[in-house]
């Protein structure tokens, strides 16, 4: 909340600098809102990606230790403490796991805990990973091959979610130079010649060209959101 009011008062101050009249400032306030909702998807999926590199070294990490005979808060500990050697234990899986070891006594099966846990980010891969592991501990199946089964399932989702960003990024990038540009030749334009709305602003036929270009560039705008986001759920 606090990020989208920061960038609706700096996208007020824009317009303001830029035009010199406070009712532009309010129309380009929702941009500030637009770019603080560009900001908060890629804290997002920063944040993702960071989750899901700690699942997979834990999925890896778990595989050796039940190589060996490890099981149970043992084998969880184990992944913990070696883990936390590379990852924060505040952030991210650590802290679903940690939380999961925290609340598991001598009476409790840590598996069932570990599958009823809410993890703080909800994936498929990790869905499936607890809910076989919680089978195998019943059943006595081979925990090795689950784990590298979620190892190489969520290692190929990885990869094709880099593949999908690499092949959004161009559309992306022309995006921000789409919303960037007529910004930047108007403070060029400013700083060349403060008075350069004068002619506008003055004359009624001005108004309604300033109008009807603010009117093309939103609509550019919300067209290539649009295209970005059919693509990305394509």
């Amino acid at each position: 909340m606090r990020l989208r009011l920061a960038c609706m008062v700096a996208a007020f101050l824009l317009g303001l600098l830029l035009f010199d009249l406070w009712f532009f400032g309010l129309f380009m306030a929702p941009l500030g809102f637009f770019m603080a909702g560009r900001i908060e998807n890629h804290m997002t999926k920063k944040k993702e990606r960071e989750y899901l590199a700690q699942y997979l070294d834990f999925l890896n990490v778990f595989s050796m230790t039940s190589s060996v005979g490890r099981g149970g808060l043992d084998a969880f500990q184990y992944c913990f403490g070696e883990l936390s050697l590379i990852h924060p234990a505040s952030r991210g899986f650590m802290a679903d796991l940690q939380d999961v070891i925290a609340k598991t006594t001598m009476d409790q099966d840590i598996y069932q805990l570990f599958r009823d846990h809410r993890f703080r980010i909800a994936r498929e891969e990790i869905d499936v990973f607890v809910q076989m592991l919680y089978l195998a501990s019943k059943k006595g199946g081979d925990v090795d091959r689950v784990i590298s089964y979620c190892a190489s399932l969520l290692e190929e989702r990885v990869r094709m979610q880099k593949d999908k960003e690499v092949l959004m990024a161009r559309q992306k990038f022309e995006l921000d130079v789409i919303v960037a540009l007529p910004f930047v030749l108007l403070a060029i334009m400013k700083g060349s010649n403060p008075g350069y709305l004068t002619t506008l602003v003055s004359t009624p036929m001005g108004w309604i060209a300033l109008f009807l270009s603010v009117a093309l560039m939103g609509f550019s705008l919300v067209l290539g959101v649009q295209l970005c986001s059919f693509k990305n759920h394509s």
